[in-house]
């Protein structure tokens, strides 16, 4: 997959859920089942802040040219999508949201994949000969 589709995706993503999570938090977690206090959502539209920030940061990196700023930002695409993935799947496991939840497992898995695939594979062309 090119790298553009997948920052182009990545961006939809986080854009797409930090507007949400930032405008209707409550209705945006209870499609997950997910239920919070006042306070809670409060929190959560932080984060909806910091996935709109994310977000903005994955659009204008589908224009950046091939080199090391990009691959810096592969790197760290990968380490979000791991630990996304590793708290989305321990949320699953334990049972602290719903079916769709697995949503959200397998996108960050797909999206950890092809950040290292990247990420590597970047470094493995730059370092050839």
């Amino acid at each position: 997959m090119p790298s553009r589709f997948v920052l182009a995706f990545h961006s939809f993503v986080l854009l797409l859920l930090g507007a949400a999570t930032l405008i209707i938090p409550q209705s945006t977690l209870s499609v997950v089942g997910v239920t919070l206090d006042p306070a809670a959502l409060h929190i959560v539209q932080f984060t909806g802040v910091g996935m709109l920030c994310i977000g903005l940061l994955a659009w204008v990196a589908r224009h950046l040219p091939d080199g090391n700023t990009l691959h810096e930002i592969y790197g760290a695409f990968l380490l979000m999508s791991l630990l996304a993935f590793g708290v989305a799947l321990v949320a699953q496991i334990a049972h602290m949201v719903n079916w769709l939840g697995w949503l959200a497992v397998v996108i960050n898995l797909l999206l950890a994949l092809n950040y290292a695939y990247f990420f590597v594979g970047k470094a493995e062309a730059s370092e050839s000969p």
